[in-house]
């Protein structure tokens, strides 16, 4: 112990001495004088200003690893004081103070003496310290300090463990698992391919022939198609369907909120293409608008107009003047087909439902009397909508908000798990080391669920998973932490381009069906306000940390501004009519197979 006191004494001088050095020079003087005085006559340290503060780092960490404050505890001028000793007053057995003798008397003297002397240093101490730590944020320090100011920040920098991102990874992998598990076991895997493959079938090729029609493709009545051509689905990132990463809980707008363009077409299909026989009011002024029963060759029947009975040679039915469903006891053939995502429903046999893979519905005539997006939104995770009771054929309120957040965690495929995986592991990981579990939390839910308010913005109607939002946060705030540390970064320049490199390789991909790119977009710029608000930074004067504040609670304002906008302009206004290009940026065809918003 009386070692490590007598070093910490010496550490005291010289940190003593180095933060006097920047106060008062008569002051470095007098102390000097003592210095050499009391050191037998050895040369004083403090013109090496470096050394010091290199001396008062150490002394620092060393409390911080004793738990124990070692500057403030220094013995008075290098002196053993007074120990943990009870000095209360001696006392008779009667309760009255013993007469103390002079030693005893001297002694006390001393010791309060000593203790006061200890305070005043303390205290003198104190302030030199907070006084030094003011000049070294302010302009007015020298280059050296400044330089060495800096350096001594960047190693009081923690170091944490990347667990988060550990975290993150591991259950990216697992669900990644459990997706591809029940797509090989439904039978829902996508072909791997980029472009989608087209399908030709035509009733004039040979009944053996793998061209021709399936068989009551052309019913011999009112849907004798010559030819038919479909697109079969692909994935380009090897994973499921797009169905499939819907009732995961892919961000699919539909789903999410009532739709007004989707609301408009099924409102139009209900009241004017198949209004009169599902008991709706035509509201045209054309005599027997909409749709009736219509018997071709006394066999086959289904709803149409009257112009396509018409041209089928059949007969257009009228109940009492009045268009009517066909009764169940005829053969219709007519029914009902959901296609694709988005509700989209046609008239089809059951054979051409199944070629161009769709649903059939055997217990309707109509399409408005049934509703193709409620088995589309049943996802597994819940606030599964059901059909309008005043309009069958519309959502009643969707409202799963989870998309915002699911998706995070959700990939397309097994090659976009693993190129996300890469970047978390390369990037995430660097960002958590130096700011933390917490901090890392909240850049990756900010970046990830602003990317994917973004994408459902600009490119409602397109299925879109993956953490490439919150990736994309993370270059961002790699750009932050890069600006606010230029002039410690040798080369910043080569940097910089490196992280725009990176960036622009990223967007290019985004380009690709089933991701997206506004979400790459979207979480790049959040990741930008919540790196300035969130990243532990590094300041270089007094002005500087104004500088750094202001900016912090600025960006948090835009933060704040940037959902309440985003989420308005998703669930009210829910149009992107100002920006008519925007949908280009978000998925390229670079061919006529490439398919990108759904059907």
């Amino acid at each position: 112990q009386q070692q490590q006191q007598q070093q910490g004494g010496v550490v005291r001088n010289e940190a003593d001495l180095a933060a006097a050095a920047a106060l008062d020079s008569d002051a470095v003087a007098s102390e000097s004088e003592r210095h050499y005085a009391t050191n037998n006559g050895r040369a004083p340290l403090l013109y090496d200003v470096a050394e010091a503060l290199r001396h008062y780092d150490e002394l620092a960490r060393r409390e911080r690893a004793l738990g124990v404050d070692l500057v403030r505890n220094f013995p008075y001028h290098d002196q053993q004081l007074a120990n943990n000793h009870d000095h209360r007053p001696n006392r008779s057995p009667r309760g009255r103070s013993r007469p103390r003798s002079r030693e005893e008397q001297e002694l006390q003297r001393q010791q309060r003496r000593q203790q006061q002397e200890q305070q005043e240093w303390e205290t003198a101490a104190r302030r030199r310290r907070v006084k030094a730590e003011k000049i070294a944020r302010s302009k007015t320090l020298s280059p050296q300090m400044r330089h060495l100011y800096v350096q001594a920040q960047l190693s009081a920098l923690p170091s944490h463990d990347p667990w988060f991102i550990r975290i993150v990874c591991m259950l990216l992998i697992f669900f990644t698992a459990v997706l591809t598990a029940v797509a090989l076991s439904a039978h829902e895997m996508a072909p791997f391919r980029l472009s989608s493959a087209t399908e030709l079938c035509s009733m004039s090729a040979p009944l053996t022939s793998s061209d021709h029609c399936p068989l009551g493709f052309q019913c011999s009545t009112i849907c004798f198609d010559t030819e038919a051509t479909r697109r079969k689905e692909v994935n380009p990132w090897l994973g499921p369907t797009k169905s499939l990463l819907i009732r995961a809980g892919a961000k699919f707008s539909p789903c999410m909120r009532p739709d007004t363009d989707i609301q408009r077409r099924l409102r139009q299909q209900r009241e004017v293409a198949e209004c009169g026989a599902n008991g709706v009011v035509c509201e045209s002024s054309e005599p027997f608008p909409g749709m009736s029963c219509c018997r071709v060759d006394n066999s086959s029947f289904g709803m149409t107009s009257r112009a396509t009975c018409d041209a089928f040679s059949g007969d257009w039915l009228l109940s009492q003047g009045k268009q009517t469903l066909c009764s169940e006891l005829f053969n219709i053939v007519l029914r009902p087909c959901c296609l694709g995502e988005v509700g989209r429903c046609e008239l089809y046999t059951e054979s051409q439902c199944t070629f161009y893979g769709g649903r059939f519905h055997s217990d309707a005539q109509l399409c408005s009397q049934i509703n193709c997006m409620t088995k589309t939104c049943n996802s597994v995770l819940g606030l599964n909508p059901s059909a309008d009771a005043t309009a069958p054929n519309e959502l009643d309120n969707p409202n799963q908000w989870y998309r915002f957040i699911v998706p995070l965690f959700l990939h397309s495929g097994v090659i976009h798990v693993g190129l996300c995986l890469i970047a978390l592991t390369v990037l995430g990981a660097q960002i958590e080391r130096s700011a933390g579990f917490l901090r890392t939390l909240l850049i990756f839910a900010i970046s990830g669920i602003g990317g994917w308010i973004t994408s459902g913005v600009f490119s409602p109607n397109a299925v879109e998973t993956g953490s490439d939002p919150a990736i994309f946060g993370f270059l961002g705030v790699l750009v932050v932490d890069l600006l606010q540390s230029w002039k410690l970064v040798p080369r910043p320049w080569l940097e910089l381009f490196k992280l725009l490199f990176i960036v622009s390789i990223s967007l290019m991909l985004g380009t690709l069906p089933l991701i997206g790119n506004w979400s790459h977009i979207g979480g790049f710029v959040f990741g930008i306000c919540a790196g300035v608000v969130f990243l532990p930074s590094i300041t270089f004067g007094q002005s500087d940390i104004r500088w750094k504040r202001f900016w912090a609670l600025l960006l948090s304002c835009v933060l704040i501004a940037l959902v309440v906008m985003g989420l308005l302009t998703f669930y009210i206004v829910q149009t992107t009519s100002f920006c008519p290009w925007c949908h280009h940026l978000d998925c390229i065809m670079y061919s006529s197979n490439i398919q990108c918003e759904s059907e």
